[in-house]
Protein backbone atom coordinates (compact mmCIF):
# COMPACT_ATOMS: atom_id res chain seq x y z
CA UNK A 1 0.00 0.00 0.00
CA UNK A 2 1.15 3.64 -1.08
CA UNK A 3 2.36 5.99 2.08
CA UNK A 4 -0.62 8.38 2.76
CA UNK A 5 1.72 11.14 1.20
CA UNK A 6 2.50 9.56 -1.74
CA UNK A 7 -1.48 8.75 -2.57
CA UNK A 8 -2.24 12.54 -1.73
CA UNK A 9 0.16 13.92 -3.98
CA UNK A 10 -1.36 11.35 -6.47
CA UNK A 11 -4.96 12.90 -5.55
CA UNK A 12 -3.75 16.60 -5.71
CA UNK A 13 -1.93 15.43 -9.47
CA UNK A 14 -5.62 14.55 -10.58
CA UNK A 15 -7.69 17.56 -9.85
CA UNK A 16 -4.63 19.93 -10.79
CA UNK A 17 -4.82 17.75 -14.15
CA UNK A 18 -9.11 18.47 -14.52
CA UNK A 19 -8.25 22.31 -12.80
CA UNK A 20 -5.94 22.50 -16.11
CA UNK A 21 -8.15 20.42 -18.69
CA UNK A 22 -11.35 22.73 -17.51
CA UNK A 23 -11.14 26.67 -16.95
CA UNK A 24 -14.86 26.75 -15.52
CA UNK A 25 -13.55 24.00 -13.30
CA UNK A 26 -10.30 25.75 -11.89
CA UNK A 27 -12.61 28.92 -11.25
CA UNK A 28 -15.25 26.84 -9.11
CA UNK A 29 -12.48 25.50 -7.22
CA UNK A 30 -10.57 28.66 -6.00
CA UNK A 31 -13.83 29.99 -4.96
CA UNK A 32 -14.66 26.98 -2.36
CA UNK A 33 -13.52 27.47 0.77
CA UNK A 34 -10.02 25.34 2.51
CA UNK A 35 -12.04 22.81 3.82
CA UNK A 36 -14.27 22.36 0.38
CA UNK A 37 -10.71 22.14 -1.33
CA UNK A 38 -9.66 19.40 0.99
CA UNK A 39 -12.19 17.37 0.51
CA UNK A 40 -11.95 17.72 -3.28
CA UNK A 41 -8.75 16.66 -3.12
CA UNK A 42 -8.89 13.70 -0.40
CA UNK A 43 -11.91 12.41 -3.18
CA UNK A 44 -10.25 13.69 -6.15
CA UNK A 45 -10.19 9.88 -7.75
CA UNK A 46 -14.02 9.99 -7.89
CA UNK A 47 -14.11 13.45 -9.46
CA UNK A 48 -12.94 13.54 -12.80
CA UNK A 49 -14.93 16.33 -14.34
CA UNK A 50 -16.59 19.83 -14.25
CA UNK A 51 -20.06 18.05 -13.53
CA UNK A 52 -18.41 15.73 -10.73
CA UNK A 53 -16.99 18.62 -8.90
CA UNK A 54 -20.18 20.99 -8.43
CA UNK A 55 -22.05 17.38 -7.80
CA UNK A 56 -19.95 16.44 -5.02
CA UNK A 57 -19.44 20.40 -3.83
CA UNK A 58 -23.67 20.41 -3.98
CA UNK A 59 -23.05 17.40 -1.57
CA UNK A 60 -20.89 18.74 1.16
CA UNK A 61 -22.22 21.93 1.30
CA UNK A 62 -26.35 20.11 1.51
Amino acid sequence: MEPISSREETLYDCVQSLLSAEPRAKEYYLALNEREQGEVILHADSICSYERLQNFVSGLRA
